[in-house]
C-alpha cells in the first residue's frame, strides 16, 4: 500500500551494489542512423523507432545492424503513423498501430504480413505483445453520459495475432483521468495528457490506470486481474487526485515507482513538472524510499532508466547518447567499462543501451 501524500526518507544506491551491468553499442553504418526511441530490448534483440519518419530499426542482441523498416505510406500494407510498435522476437514479427483502429503486421525483413482490424479506436501507446498468441490493448471510452460522465465499458482487449479474434478481459472502467496542463496566462484554457495505461515488464503485463487506486498484474493463463499495489488517498479524493500514482518498472527486488503531479504548467511551450517524484518499493525488505541511484561509471550523473521494454526479467534499459558520452570523456566523468565504451565512439553514432539487470 502506497500513501502518495506520506514523506518517504531518501536513499541513494550504487548500482553496483544491486545490479550487474552491460553496455551495448548500436552499429552505426549510412542506413542504420538511427535518431528515436527504444521500443523493445531482449535476449532476442532490440528495436528502434522514429516515429517522426516512420523508420523501424532492428539490431541483434549485440547491436550489430540487422535491419531498417519504412513502411509508411497510403496504400493499404502502409501505415500513416507510427502511434505504438511492439515485437514478437519468437514469431519474427513487428506489429505497428498505425491508426487508432489497425495493427500492421510485418515480418522482420520489412516484408508486409497482415493488417489487423481492432474494430474500436486504441489509445495511442497503448499496445503490448501479450502472449504467444495474442496482443493486448486499451480501447478509448466510446460512450458518453450526461454532462460528459462516462459510461462503463470494458477497455481491456486481446488480438488474436493470426485471425484477428478478439477477447475482452473482465475490467470495467467507470472513470478517467488525465495530465492538466495551465498554459501561462490564460488560466481558463487547458490541455490534457493521457498516461500509458499498460506496462510490459520481464515478460509480465501490468495494468497501471492512474484512475484506477489499484494496480494489477494480468495473469496470462487465467486473463485475471492480480492486484500487487493499492494507492492511499483514492485518487478520486480531492487530496488524493493532486498526485498519480505509476509503475515505472518492475523486477524481482524493486517496484519502480512515480508520483505524478495531476497539474502541469507550460510556459513559453514548455511543460513544467518539477513536484513529480520517484518512489521504490523493496519488496525484500518492505521498505519504501525516495531513490537516488548513481552509476559508479558515471558517478556525477543520477541514473534513471528511459526505456520501458518488456525485455529480459529483471532488466531495466537507458539510452545513452554518444555525444553526451563523448563530451562526458573529454570532462574526465566516465570509468570502468563506459569508460572504454566511450573511448571507441564518435559523437555522431548510434546510441549504447545500458542494460540494467538486478540480483
Amino acid at each position: 500500500q502506497i500513501d502518495v501524500n506520506e514523506e518517504y526518507p531518501e536513499k541513494e544506491i550504487f548500482l553496483q551494489d544491486v545490479a550487474d551491468i552491460e553496455y551495448i553499442p548500436l552499429e552505426t553504418n549510412e542506413e542504420m542512423l538511427f535518431q528515436g526511441t527504444i521500443a523493445a530490448v531482449s535476449d532476442k534483440g532490440i528495436l528502434g523507432v522514429s516515429q517522426q519518419g516512420g523508420k523501424l530499426f532492428l539490431f541483434d542482441r549485440d547491436g550489430k545492424a540487422k535491419n531498417l523498416i519504412c513502411r509508411k505510406g497510403d496504400g493499404p500494407e502502409e501505415y500513416n503513423v507510427i502511434q505504438r510498435v511492439d515485437v514478437d522476437w519468437q514469431r519474427g514479427e513487428v506489429y505497428v498501430l498505425g491508426s487508432p483502429t489497425k495493427v500492421y503486421v510485418y515480418a522482420f525483413d520489412g516484408t508486409y504480413k497482415q493488417t489487423l482490424d481492432t474494430k474500436a479506436n486504441i489509445r495511442q501507446g497503448d499496445m503490448f505483445n501479450f502472449s504467444a498468441d495474442k496482443l493486448i490493448l486499451f480501447k478509448e471510452k466510446t460512450n458518453v453520459g450526461k454532462e460528459g460522465e462516462m459510461i462503463a465499458y470494458c477497455p481491456i482487449m486481446l488480438l488474436d495475432k493470426s485471425g484477428g479474434n478478439i477477447d475482452s478481459l473482465q475490467y470495467v472502467k467507470t472513470w478517467d483521468a488525465s495530465l492538466s496542463i495551465v498554459i501561462e496566462g490564460n488560466e481558463n484554457m487547458k490541455a490534457y495528457l493521457w498516461c500509458e495505461v499498460m506496462l510490459g515488464q520481464g515478460g509480465e503485463t501490468y495494468l497501471n490506470d492512474i484512475a484506477s487506486d489499484t494496480i494489477y498484474r494480468i495473469n496470462k493463463k487465467t486473463n485475471g486481474l492480480f492486484p500487487i499495489l493499492l494507492r492511499t488517498p483514492s485518487v478520486r479524493d480531492s487530496e488524493g487526485g493532486k498526485y498519480y500514482l505509476r509503475l515505472e518498472g518492475v523486477t524481482s527486488r524493486y517496484y519502480f515507482l512515480k508520483c505524478q503531479i495531476s497539474s502541469l504548467d507550460m510556459t513559453d511551450m514548455v511543460i513544467k513538472d518539477d513536484k513529480s517524484y520517484s518512489l521504490v518499493y523493496d519488496r525484500q525488505t518492505g521498505e519504501i524510499f525516495r531513490p537516488t541511484f548513481r552509476n559508479k561509471d558515471f558517478p556525477s550523473e543520477e541514473w534513471s532508466y528511459t526505456i520501458r521494454s518488456n525485455g529480459e526479467k529483471d532488466c531495466v534499459y537507458q539510452t545513452l547518447e554518444s555525444f553526451a558520452l563523448k563530451e562526458a570523456l573529454e570532462e574526465g566523468q566516465l570509468e570502468g567499462s563506459l569508460k572504454t565504451v566511450a573511448q571507441g565512439l564518435d559523437e555522431d553514432d548510434n546510441p549504447v543501451i545500458m542494460v540494467v539487470r538486478f540480483r
